[in-house]
C-alpha cells in the first residue's frame, strides 16, 4: 500500500544520508522535471511525465493491475503537493513510500522505473550544491542561507544609524561629526569598526561554531573592513562590491554565481587530480563495465563520473554481469546503470565526484579510482 511522507575530504561521500537510497522494491517510479516557472506549468509537465509512468507499467502489469492503479493515485497527490520556484523538481513513488523532493541545480527531465529511486540528481546535489552564508551589509543587514544556487533569507535587520559611516545619527552624533572633520580618515575608520562590531553582534547566532563558506556583499568600504576586523573572518570569506541599499534573492543569487562556480571548478580539480595519481600508481579503471566489476567487489575508492551520463542496461541475476541496451523501457532493463554505479560505490564506501560534461580524458565519461 502507498504511503505519503513529507516532504573533511575535499570530495564528500553522502552514503547512508538520504533515505530514498534505501529504498528496494519494484516498481520505483521517479520522476524529474523543471520545477521553474508557474505552479501551473510545473504541475503540467509533472502530469505529462506521470502519464508516461502509468502508460509503462500499464504495458507491464495491465491496466487495471492494482499497482497501477495506486501509483497513477499517488503520483497524482504528489504532484497536487509540489511548489514551483525550483530550478528541478523530483517525485518519488513507490509501494513503501512517496515524496517529492526540489533540487537547485537543472537535471535531465526522464522517467526511471525501478527497483530503486533514481537518487543520481540528489547525490549530485549534495556534491555539488555547496552550502554558503551571503549577508549583506546595506542599509539594512541581511543574511542569506544558501545551497547551491537556492537561496533563502534568514535575518533582515536594522544596523545601529552610528555604524553607517556617513555621520548619521542623532543631533549628537552629527555635531561629533562636524567636530571631527579635522580627521575625516580617523572618523570614517572609528564608523566602520562600529558598523563591524554590530554586525558580528546581529551574525552571532547564526555563524558562531560554523566553519560554512561566507560571501560578504556591500560597499567596498564595508566589506574590506569586515573582511579585516569581524570576529567571523576566520571563515572561507570572499567579498563582492554591491552599491545598492537593498538586495533581493535574486540578485544575490547573481552574484554570488562566480563564487559558486569557482568552488565547483575547484572540486572538479580535485577529482581531475585523484585520477592523475590513480593512472599513475595503476590504480585507475575507465568504461562503464570495468567500472562496475571493480565496484562490484568492493574496490572502488572514488567514483569520477560525467554528469549527463547515463545508460539502460541489463544485469544478469547469477553473475551480475551488465550488458548495455538501447531500450531502456525494454523489461528486466534497468533505466540508468550509472545512477545504480554511484550507489554501489557510495554503499562500499568510497567517494563521488560529478563533473561536468567533456571533463574526463581518459578515453571514457566514467573512471574508477581504486583503493591501494
Amino acid at each position: 500500500m502507498l504511503t505519503t511522507s513529507p516532504s573533511t575530504r575535499p570530495i564528500r561521500s553522502v552514503a547512508g544520508t538520504d533515505p530514498l537510497q534505501r529504498i528496494r522494491g519494484y516498481p520505483a517510479v521517479s520522476l524529474i522535471g523543471d520545477g521553474s516557472g508557474p505552479l501551473a506549468a510545473v504541475q503540467a509537465r509533472f502530469r505529462a511525465l506521470g502519464r508516461d509512468a502509468v502508460r509503462r507499467l500499464e504495458a507491464e502489469f495491465g491496466p487495471d493491475h492494482p499497482t497501477v492503479v495506486a501509483v497513477a493515485a499517488e503520483v497524482e497527490e504528489q504532484i497536487r503537493a509540489v511548489p514551483g520556484g525550483h530550478p528541478t523538481l523530483t517525485i518519488f513513488v513507490s509501494p513503501s513510500m512517496s515524496t517529492w523532493r526540489p533540487l537547485p541545480t537543472a537535471a535531465v527531465e526522464r522517467v526511471v522505473i525501478d527497483d530503486t529511486f533514481a537518487t543520481r540528481d540528489l547525490v549530485h546535489a549534495r556534491l555539488r550544491s555547496v552550502p554558503t552564508w551571503v549577508v549583506h551589509l546595506g542599509a539594512e543587514l541581511t543574511l542569506h542561507a544558501g545551497l547551491g544556487r537556492t537561496f533563502r533569507t534568514v535575518l533582515r535587520t536594522e544596523v545601529p544609524e552610528y555604524g553607517v559611516g556617513d555621520g548619521g545619527g542623532d543631533g549628537k552624533a552629527r555635531a561629533r561629526h562636524r567636530r571631527d572633520l579635522v580627521e575625516p580618515s580617523r572618523r570614517r575608520d572609528q564608523h566602520l569598526t562600529h558598523y563591524v562590531r554590530a554586525v558580528d553582534d546581529a551574525l552571532e547566532h547564526f555563524l558562531a561554531g560554523d566553519s560554512t563558506p561566507l560571501v560578504v556583499i556591500g560597499s567596498s568600504r564595508r566589506t574590506d573592513a569586515f573582511t579585516r576586523t569581524s570576529r567571523h573572518r576566520q571563515r572561507p570569506v570572499d567579498g563582492v562590491t554591491w552599491t545598492g541599499r537593498t538586495i533581493t534573492v535574486d540578485q544575490v543569487r547573481g552574484l554570488a554565481e562566480p563564487i559558486l562556480s569557482r568552488i565547483g571548478d575547484a572540486q572538479t580539480r580535485l577529482a581531475l587530480r585523484e585520477v592523475e595519481r590513480a593512472i599513475g600508481a595503476g590504480r585507475l579503471t575507465t568504461g562503464l563495465h570495468n567500472c562496475w566489476h571493480d565496484a562490484t567487489a568492493g574496490r572502488g575508492d572514488l567514483l569520477v563520473v560525467e554528469e549527463s551520463y547515463a545508460e539502460p542496461a541489463r544485469l544478469d541475476p547469477v553473475t551480475g554481469v551488465l550488458d548495455t541496451t538501447a531500450d531502456r523501457e525494454a523489461p528486466g532493463v534497468v533505466d540508468d546503470i550509472v545512477d545504480e554505479l554511484i550507489e554501489l560505490v557510495l554503499a562500499k564506501g568510497g567517494r563521488v565526484s560529478v563533473v561536468p560534461d567533456g571533463t574526463l580524458e581518459v578515453g571514457s565519461r566514467v573512471a574508477l579510482c581504486t583503493r591501494a
